[in-house]
């Protein structure tokens, strides 16, 4: 045993219990908050936002009992339905998601953006909306189809959600999600109506991502809805 080691045991062994074990106590504690990283303003801030999702994006105490959030429910509903009725609960929990980032403080947002429930949320809130106006082949034109049964309160929902992604994660992040999700849409052509089914075969359109752009969700000036 080196001599420096085996004198700091002895110097040890030499104080009284009675004082080592408070001052062992007491230098932890100061390390600990020396350490520790402080409490920051959007620490504070998170905390009053996870609270004010909580039983939406979050789970939720009720009578000592844990409830899931409603958000995964929602958005199979949604999925399932491709239906006004059916998407309801999954466009509220958006907006509310929407809202609350948007009224908390933007030097915050990025912190929040590194929320799993919260980030997973935006990318499938933008690509559900661009799927449900897009639907199970191209629309026919750049027309009014493009939006398929969405209603205006839904076109500005999504430019709502693309804002403020855009400002959480920046334009070059939603400009990767947005060609991933345009890679994504289905390019069959419809199928002729009145036609036999035996008789039906699958056709695939070619489409550049500019006229997959325009055809879609993406393309919709939001100027006037936000």
């Amino acid at each position: 045993m080196p001599l420096s080691q085996a004198y700091d045991e002895r110097m040890l062994q030499k104080i009284p219990r009675k004082i080592l074990v408070p001052a062992v106590i007491v230098i932890s504690i100061g390390l600990f908050f020396v350490i520790r990283e402080p409490h920051s303003r959007c620490d504070s801030q998170a905390e009053v936002f996870i609270d004010s999702e909580r039983g939406l994006l979050f789970p939720k105490q009720v009578n000592n009992q844990t409830r899931p959030p409603a958000y995964p429910k929602a958005m199979s509903a949604c999925k399932a339905s491709n239906a006004p009725g059916g998407c309801y609960d999954i466009f509220r929990i958006l907006s509310k998601l929407e809202q609350d980032l948007r009224s908390s403080p933007q030097e915050c947002l990025s912190k929040f953006g590194e929320i799993g429930p919260v980030r997973q949320a935006l990318n499938e809130g933008l690509m559900l909306l661009a799927m449900l106006a897009w639907g199970d082949s191209p629309p026919a034109d750049t027309g009014m189809s493009k939006f398929s049964w969405l209603e205006a309160p839904d076109l500005s929902l999504f430019c709502h959600l693309k804002n403020i992604y855009k400002l959480i994660y920046g334009d070059e992040a939603y400009e990767s999600l947005r060609l991933s999700i345009q890679g994504n849409l289905p390019l069959h052509a419809k199928p002729i109506e009145g036609l036999n089914p035996s008789m039906v075969t699958t056709t695939t359109l070619t489409l550049s991502n500019e006229e997959i752009w325009a055809r879609s969700l993406f393309s919709v000036r939001c100027d006037n809805l936000l």
